[in-house]
């Protein structure tokens, strides 16, 4: 694995420990393994340069790391999967993509249909670790696949709905594109109403007051910060 030095390699590193961490709280994951920590440290790496051919290597490392370590049924495992099928079906290699999609097969396990929970709490992980680590685009196409894969797991789950989409709207401030993280706050903030979740509510406010701040709506975003202080009020008396 190519070294990383300085803070960048700190900062990998508390990331993916993060991650990795994460999924033990779900217990998706039974124990810290060193190989799989530093597999999906190159990925992430490879993630963040365009050379396709070193990111498909590094998944291809990661799902060989995964099935050995924690075997297939695994979250991570069927994520790095997921990114190796996909990418060699992007390169036009179907044989290769067939050879996995095989494994997955063999082993009596389904790829994204139906999708699973444990899979959208893989991506809600890897999703939070790209942005954390300065990789906001693939993060934000992390976001959106998750929300794509929650609405067909269960279109009745509003609040989990909402959530997914103040991921994406927090994504997509740090990555200045406020119009679209305007929606998305919106949408959150419109779906958590219907819930009457208040302590939800108000992060949803808090979310439009940053984006307003950053775009130098100063009034509006003091009141959509008064809004989320009167709701966290509410939600801590309640």
């Amino acid at each position: 694995i190519e070294s990383l030095r300085g803070d960048r390699m700190r900062v990998l590193t508390r990331a993916t420990m993060t991650m990795l961490l994460a999924l033990v709280a779900c217990n998706s994951l039974y124990a810290l393994n060193e190989d799989l920590l530093l597999a999906w440290q190159k990925y992430l790496k490879a993630c963040s340069s365009d050379n396709q051919r070193a990111k498909l290597s590094a998944a291809e490392n990661a799902a060989a790391v995964g099935r050995f370590e924690m075997g297939m049924d695994h979250p991570t495992t069927l994520l790095a999967y997921e990114w190796v099928i996909s990418g060699f079906e992007k390169a036009g290699n179907q044989d290769k993509a067939q050879a996995y999609i095989d494994d997955l097969a063999n082993a009596n396990i389904k790829r994204l249909k139906p999708v699973s929970s444990r899979m959208i709490s893989a991506l809600h992980i890897l999703g939070t670790t790209q942005l954390s680590i300065g990789l906001k685009r693939q993060s934000l196409k992390t976001f959106q696949k998750l929300l794509k894969m929650r609405k067909r797991l269960s279109r009745s789950n509003i609040q989990e709905l909402a959530r997914d989409y103040l991921r994406i709207a927090r994504v997509l401030t740090k990555a200045n594109m406020f119009k679209s993280a305007f929606r998305c706050a919106k949408k959150a903030l419109r779906l958590q109403k219907r819930c009457r979740d208040l302590n939800e509510i108000a992060l949803a406010y808090e979310c439009l007051g940053k984006i307003f701040a950053r775009t130098g709506h100063n009034e509006k975003a003091k009141r959509m910060f008064t809004k989320a202080s009167k709701a966290k009020k509410l939600s801590n008396a309640a």
